[in-house]
């Protein structure tokens, strides 16, 4: 049994590192103790936020301290991969942001390292772990073989200024927008539902053409299953009302099953056009703890979930559900490698 706490390094000082941070907070043996960023003075109000002691001056600076026993990957995009590189050199357990790399051409790299590290090695595909989607997987039997999956993501963001307005530049994230980033969250929650690979049929891809770094910002997929059950997917950045939405709805040979948002907390059992909501997810967060703006309360839970297992496994206990493996995070960005090169592309 773990008595001490693990000590944790957190690689980025972003919106999505405090996210980290204050899922962290909210369980217990945990200890944030040193943060580094390419800005050294936003990790130093990072530190300061949060009450951690170190503000390493790199990424090898915070990893060569031999007392951290993992580190958050939260930096941008095209970062990744040489923190990784420096973290499984240095014999850290890694929990990375999706996605792992920011182009499919380092895919091939990655699974080197992976294979070749012996340290616990995750994804941060944290809507798997959300209460309502943990629920919904619980009474997934119930619908009988599956017939067909939708699911659909839809954001605003690209239709306000924000101060991550960096994410479409490619230089910074790589080679696609939408896709990697509210996608990937899509795609592996398909994958999970159905524990099967999955292979681009049809898609089409809008971009806006009034910016220079134009990139994918609504996306709408066909694929089909290993075993051709098609899977339906809509992606938005820029849907009118919608801050931040994932639906999904399963169909089966006794009926459907779904939810209409994730982050709501409930889910729904549909036959013979009857709607049935079976009942209301708890929430693992209580009222203390803020959250991100644009995120509704319930969003954390995810995170708090996928953080318990992970340092459950690193405390070499058996975690209650498996862990988002970098196989399966290959396999998602090999995916949208391929909606990029096969998708018809359209002005918004």
């Amino acid at each position: 049994m773990q008595t001490k706490p693990f000590k944790i390094g957190i690689i980025g000082a972003g919106r999505i590192a405090r996210v980290h941070a204050l899922a962290l907070r909210a369980l217990p043996l945990l200890e944030i103790k040193a943060v580094t960023n390419r800005s050294f003075s936003n990790a130093q109000t990072f530190c300061a936020d949060f009450n951690i002691p170190v503000c390493a001056s790199s990424v090898q600076d915070l990893c060569d301290d031999p007392q951290i026993d993992a580190v958050h990957i939260c930096n941008v995009n095209t970062a990744h991969l040489e923190a990784i590189r420096i973290a499984t050199k240095n014999g850290k357990a890694i929990l990375c942001e999706k996605p792992l790399v920011h182009h499919q051409s380092v895919l091939s790299e990655l699974s080197q390292i992976s294979t070749a590290s012996s340290s616990l090695f995750s994804v941060c595909f944290s809507f798997r772990y959300h209460p309502t989607a943990l629920m919904l997987m619980q009474r997934l039997p119930e619908v009988g073989k599956i017939k067909k999956v939708d699911i659909s993501y839809l954001q605003s963001s690209w239709l306000k200024k924000r101060k991550d307005a960096w994410r479409p530049d490619p230089l910074v994230y790589g080679n696609s927008y939408v896709l990697a980033d509210i996608g990937s969250h899509t795609l592996d929650m398909a994958r999970h539902l159905l524990h099967q690979q999955l292979f681009v049929e049809k898609a089409c891809i809008h971009y806006d053409g009034k910016v220079a770094e134009c990139s994918d910002i609504e996306a709408e997929l066909e694929l089909l299953s290993e075993n051709k059950i098609p899977v339906s997917v809509k992606l938005s950045k820029a849907a009118k009302g919608f801050s931040n939405r994932m639906s999904i709805r399963v169909v089966g040979e006794y009926g459907e099953l779904g939810t209409d948002d994730v982050l709501s907390g409930k889910i729904y059992f549909s036959k013979e056009n009857e709607k049935i909501w079976i009942q209301r997810a708890p929430h693992l967060e209580g009222d203390v703890l803020q959250f991100p703006e644009e995120h509704p309360e319930g969003w954390l839970s995810g995170f708090v979930n996928l953080f318990h297992l992970f340092y459950q496994s690193l405390g070499k206990n058996s975690p209650l559900l498996p862990l988002p493996t970098v196989k399966e995070s290959i396999q998602i960005s090999r995916c949208i490698g391929d909606v990029l090169e096969q998708a018809v592309w359209k002005p918004l």
